[in-house]
């Protein structure tokens, strides 16, 4: 389905959620590395076109690098966190949609193109 015009009810909470979900990304990372006494670098938000962006760098400081296990720690604490606030912005999402409209609109005589694309 292409979008033929920006719906500024639907671009703001989008905006707003992809933030909070980087934002949940590095405090979760950030604490698990101060958990295992590491020290993290910030590092850049990598652009994309259609997203907005895909991700943030983050990088060990210093030479010698922290046990594997601290990067196991570090690397999924991001990765649960963001989860976790995907999936409260889901239930948020689901909570104020209209139960009328359902929550997934599909016309139904189209779908056969749709997956065809």
């Amino acid at each position: 389905v292409a979008v033929t015009r920006l719906d500024p009810e639907g671009v703001l909470p989008v905006g707003i959620g992809l933030l909070a979900v980087l934002f949940a990304q590095g405090f979760g990372r950030s604490q698990a590395a101060e958990a295992n006494s590491a020290k993290l670098r910030g590092g850049f938000y990598i652009p994309s076109p259609s997203l907005g962006v895909l991700g943030r760098t983050w990088s060990f400081e210093g030479i010698s690098a922290p046990s594997r296990t601290a990067k196991v720690d570090v690397a999924l604490g991001g990765a649960f966190a963001g989860l976790g606030a995907a999936l409260l912005l889901c239930a948020l999402g689901a909570l104020r949609g209209n139960a009328a409209d359902g929550l997934l609109l599909v016309e139904v005589n189209r779908l056969p193109l749709l997956l065809a694309q």
